[in-house]
């Protein structure tokens, strides 16, 4: 298996309160990953999610992984004084992106304070991270959280060509219809842990947006490590197009927006 650099942009420490994961650890990613031939990720908390302050989940984070290669991506409700929070995330995490999750916490992309909240993190560098789901929609049974609808994704796309916005756990229809904005889009990217729908996922999603606009992302320990990292590995796609993938990709999206 090609070992070259390889980021994880879409993976978590913590807990998931509506199943049990077996290698929760920090420790345990950092094994996993380092078989896989991953040297860092993008890091959230899947405790923030459900605190009522998220701050206490990121600062059980950052107690995890400081220190190391990984980076950490904090998670924000744009409801509750986000910028705020940002800031002593800035000051006292040293983040390195912030993650939403308008199907968990209830609230509309187009939302005014969504732009207020784009607007701080533009100034700051930061990318947004946003999820489309977390697991299949058929394992939600205590918590049933709003789907992202696509008519108004798009409308936040359409509105935010020049941000840094990760789209992650998206499926191959999803990207096809957004395909215009994507392209259009210098910095809207797509992380590969949704691709599990058909055959051929990742070699279709190129097909549809190009490399340029694609990030390997696991969604771990949610999901089956291995199991992207093959989808990428044992893909049909030029080495150059792979490294892209892996990392080539997420080195531009640290890069400062212009």
């Amino acid at each position: 298996m090609d070992q070259s650099d390889r980021i994880d942009v879409n993976c978590f420490w913590g807990h998931w309160p509506f199943r049990h994961i077996p290698r929760a650890r920090f420790a345990d990613l950092v094994h996993d990953h380092a078989a896989c031939g991953i040297r860092q990720g993008y890091i959230a908390s899947l405790n923030s999610i459900f605190y009522v302050d998220p701050l206490e989940g990121e600062a059980e984070l950052y107690e995890q992984v400081k220190g190391s290669a990984y980076r950490q991506v904090q998670t924000v409700n744009p409801l509750h004084q986000a910028c705020q929070d940002i800031q002593f995330g800035i000051e006292h995490y040293q983040i390195d992106g912030v993650r939403i999750y308008p199907g968990y916490h209830g609230y509309r992309l187009l939302d005014p304070k969504v732009r207020v909240l784009l607007d701080f993190m533009g100034e700051r560098s930061l990318p947004l991270f946003l999820p489309l789901r977390m697991e299949d929609e058929r394992l939600d049974h205590l918590v049933q959280p709003r789907p992202v609808d696509l008519a108004e994704l798009e409308g936040f796309l359409s509105v935010n060509p020049t941000r840094t916005i990760v789209l992650l756990n998206v499926r191959l229809a999803e990207i096809e219809r957004l395909k215009p904005l994507i392209r259009t889009g210098r910095r809207i990217y797509v992380d590969t842990s949704g691709l599990k729908d058909q055959l051929f996922s990742v070699e279709k999603a190129v097909d549809a947006i190009g490399a340029g606009h694609i990030l390997y992302g696991s969604l771990s320990p949610l999901y089956c490590l291995r199991s992207t990292v093959l989808s990428v590995a044992l893909s049909a796609l030029s080495p150059e197009q792979k490294q892209a993938i892996w990392s080539g990709n997420a080195a531009v999206m640290a890069t400062p927006e212009q």
